[in-house]
Order: structure tokens, then sequence, then C-alpha cells
């Protein structure tokens, strides 16, 4: 089962035994659309979740990051499970609640010009232009 207003392409695809529900949040925490929620919780009310996963992306993820993440994530985990190696997975029934937030994603914004022109990546660049903190995140 998929919940969401982008029931679209592969990424829906690799939940495959996991019903999943997206709930997107706004800037002051609360609920963008209150019928994510409640088809979520309608869905728990029925009593067929033995496991639900919760899973959050992080401030440097915009919301296409973060379905990329939760997908890579669950298709592993449909990975271990197909294995049939945990024992008594197979009567497992599973739900996920992907939380979706706005947030700043620094990526695009040039915080260490002269390793950005030199088309250094992040990792070669030298470990203070890693580690200095970002005076001006705007």
């Amino acid at each position: 089962m998929l919940f969401n207003r982008y029931n679209t392409g592969d990424y829906y695809a690799k939940f495959e035994r996991f019903s999943l529900f997206e709930v997107e949040f706004n800037k002051d925490g609360t609920v963008h659309d209150q019928n994510q929620a409640k088809a979520l919780m309608d869905f728990l009310g029925q009593g067929s979740v033995s496991d639900l996963f919760v899973i959050s992306h992080g401030w440097n993820n915009d919301m296409a990051d973060a379905r990329g993440l939760y997908s890579r994530f669950f298709e592993c985990m449909r990975a271990v499970i197909n294995l049939g190696t945990v024992g008594g997975i197979s009567t497992r029934n599973f739900a996920v609640l992907a939380v979706l937030w706005p947030q700043r994603n620094l990526r695009n914004r040039i915080l260490f010009p002269v390793a950005r022109q030199a088309g250094l990546s992040y990792y070669q660049r030298p470990p203070q232009a890693r580690t200095q903190r970002y005076e001006r995140l705007i």
C-alpha cells in the first residue's frame, strides 16, 4: 500500500512489503496536510501493523534527497528481509512513516570558494575548510 500524493515512479516500488505513509511538516512543526496524518492513523487503527518504522531526514536534505535516502534504506531493509535469515520476519506486517520537513540545503552555496573553484570535493578539501564554522547560512 502506498499513501501519498506523489505516488509515481521507482521510489515507491522500493517500499515493497511496506505500507508507506509520508507526512509533511511545516517549518513551525505543524502537519502540512492533515489528510496524510489521518491516512496513517486510520491505517494503524485497523490493527494489522506489527512494526512501524519512523524515518526522518537531516537538516541538509531537501525532500527529493530525503526520498532518495528513504528508498535506499528500505531497499536494503527489503533485501535483508528477503534473505529469510531473521526468524519470524515473514509473519511481520510493516508500515513506514516517512517524515518530510522544510530545511535549508547548503550544498549549492559557495561555502569554500577556493576549494570549489579548484573543483575539489568535500573530502579533498583541506581539513580547516571542512571543519570551520559557517558564519553565514543565508
